[in-house]
């Protein structure tokens, strides 16, 4: 299942032109796929033990990953 959600919000990142949702219809959609693929990425991890709350620690620390900065400077879009 998890596969098909990243599937199913790859399929949503095609250009808008191809598209007949609006700008806000696109992001609904992307943030329901995105809800889904987290709950099913939490659900694997905890078939596998997996303590996410350590591993994400583990892969990014206190930095923000996509700016790398303590307190996110990321903007939106």
């Amino acid at each position: 299942r998890l596969f098909g959600e990243v599937t199913e919000l790859a399929a949503l990142q095609l250009p808008l032109a191809q598209h007949t949702r609006s700008i806000e219809k696109m992001e609904s959609d992307v943030t329901f796929e995105l809800c889904d693929i987290f709950g099913w990425a939490i659900a694997v991890a905890y078939v596998l033990d997996i303590d996410v709350a350590a591993a994400l620690y583990n892969q990014y620390g206190v930095l923000c990953p996509g700016c790398e900065k303590e307190e996110c400077e990321c903007t939106p879009h």
